[in-house]
């Protein structure tokens, strides 16, 4: 089972050993008061709906693989923070097992989507495949990087980039810190640009992408405002990406999430902000491409990670049993 937690919907699919689809459904967020409260009890009973339409019994799904924008611990599938949740954490083992033997696994988003680009990068008829990062953007600001270690194995990690600093005079960020890449970059930091908000101003939890339409509309009709706001969080994301580039050596960025409707009015700020890096003078700027179908390169990771946890398991118990 591949679960994905959205801002607004979370998804539940139920896959089997070839990778064959065989069911899958989404269920609206409850962003209420209860929200967070109500969450466990909806994620158990989907879970067992999803297994009941198939007229599977729960002992035959082998793997759980959850995925979520946010903060994600690396030695179990906990969520330590999230966009939505804030810091309510959520141990998914805790809450799963006994009744699902199963392995469960959680990992960021992004960090998906970057294990599916160079999954495909490496079947590309160009050469051998090093280094890429992708960059999801929307109501959050998440960040991928899969790279080739001196080994030769991929490596894939999901830095907290959306909360490295970009500027300390900056406005609120969901994470409670002031001037994270996110709170200019973010869906609500656009917002909040757009029509001069205070910017210590309480962000909104989720923006409807309706309204980052009419902003768009708007900035492309030549207003101003609405023309800076994007072309600062364009600059921030730039910004960011130029350190990026500093730490580590320059690699394609992929552009991903609901934000790549907006990259002609990011782009600019974008460039301006890479440009500002001794990296990228030297080196050139990195080639940036926008991928539009995020959910299906998130499935692709999930699916990836979760069969060949499957593939090392059975070995592992053909090993032990001689």
């Amino acid at each position: 089972i591949a679960m994905r937690i959205s801002s607004d919907t979370v998804q539940y699919s139920l896959v089997d050993y070839s990778g064959r689809l065989i069911d899958r459904f989404e269920e609206a967020r409850n962003h209420g008061p209860g929200g967070a409260d109500a969450f466990p009890g909806e994620v158990k009973d989907a879970l067992s709906r999803l297994a009941s339409r198939s007229q599977l019994d729960r002992d035959a799904v082998l793997a759980i693989s959850i995925s979520s924008k946010g903060t994600v611990d690396a030695a179990s599938p906990t969520l330590l923070w999230s966009p939505l949740f804030g810091s309510r954490q959520f141990d998914f083992s805790a809450l799963l097992q006994p009744e699902w033997r199963a392995k469960i696994s959680l990992n960021n988003e992004t960090l998906l989507v970057a294990q599916a680009l160079a999954l495909k990068a490496e079947k590309a008829p160009e050469g051998r495949f090093q280094a890429l990062a992708a960059l999801s953007l929307g109501h959050s600001v998440g960040l991928g990087i899969a790279r080739r270690n001196r080994q030769g194995e991929l490596e894939v990690t999901a830095p907290n980039f959306g909360h490295m600093l970009h500027s300390p005079q900056g406005g609120l960020c969901r994470c409670g810190s002031y001037g994270c890449i996110e709170a200019s970059a973010g869906f609500y930091g656009i917002l909040r640009s757009a029509f001069q908000v205070p910017p210590d101003t309480i962000p909104a939890k989720f923006v409807p992408l309706a309204e980052m339409e009419k902003i768009a509309a708007s900035a492309r009709q030549g207003n101003r405002m609405a023309e800076y706001a994007f072309r600062q969080a364009g600059v921030a994301l730039g910004n960011g990406l130029s350190r990026l580039m500093s730490f580590h050596e320059r690699m394609p960025v992929h552009i991903t999430g609901p934000g790549t409707r907006f990259f002609d009015l990011l782009q600019r700020g974008i460039d301006e902000g890479l440009a500002q890096s001794h990296a990228v003078r030297l080196q050139g700027m990195p080639e940036i491409s926008v991928e539009i179908d995020e959910q299906s390169l998130v499935f692709e990771g999930h699916l990836d990670r979760a069969l060949t946890d499957a593939d090392q398991d059975i070995v592992m118990t053909k090993v032990s049993s001689g």
